[in-house]
């Protein structure tokens, strides 16, 4: 026996109003997890900063742009990656860019209509503006595009004006599309600090 009109409609219904629940949830669920894959980059930056300190005198790698990108080369000093390759287990730099995943958040990825870009810029440094108490500065100094540093990186032990659990490190940036800024994770952003600990903030 087939199936009457009527109980073909109310097959129809069925699946329309499962698929109405669903699809909330499982966006839901996307979302969160871009959220928890973000805070693990972050936690990853944290180490291998913390590690590079370690092996550095205490000093911060850098100088570095504010904008981070999520690939790195030989010739291009101003990213995390050229200097953090060696502790994220990555290859050695060289000519051409070669991606961080570390570096590249999943959410600011999903929004990115191009996710092979090697120009992205999934992650800003705290600067100037996100430093509490109103503080100048930039903890991991600062190079223009010509590859010239301005400022040069901090030592941790010189961030001595407030607790390092206090002082943001790294967040990840809004993802950019004509001119219209959207949050990657909705509506507040992951940050690390300089304890190398993650939290959500709204802006």
């Amino acid at each position: 026996m087939g199936f009457s009109l009527i109980e073909l409609l109310a097959c129809i219904a069925t699946i329309a109003i499962l698929a109405a629940i669903l699809v909330p949830v499982l966006a839901q669920m996307r979302n969160r997890a871009d959220t928890t894959g973000c805070a693990a980059n972050l936690r990853q930056i944290g180490m291998g900063a913390a590690m590079y300190a370690n092996d550095h005198q205490g000093t911060l790698p850098g100088p570095l742009r504010i904008l981070q990108k999520a690939t790195y080369n030989a010739s291009d000093a101003g990213h995390l990656g050229h200097y953090l390759y060696l502790y994220w287990a990555l290859p050695t730099p060289r000519g051409g860019r070669q991606w961080a995943p570390a570096l590249y958040c999943p959410g600011y990825r999903r929004l990115d209509s191009d996710p092979d870009n090697v120009d992205v810029t999934p992650y800003r440094l705290a600067t100037t503006g996100t430093l509490p108490n109103n503080r100048n500065g930039t903890p991991f100094g600062y190079t223009g595009n010509a590859g010239t540093a301005t400022t040069y990186p901090y030592r941790l032990s010189a961030m001595n004006w407030e607790e390092h659990s206090k002082i943001p490190a790294v967040m990840d940036y809004d993802h950019t599309v004509d001119g219209v800024k959207t949050l990657s994770h909705g509506t507040f952003r992951n940050v690390l600090y300089f304890d190398w600990h993650v939290e959500q903030v709204e802006p």
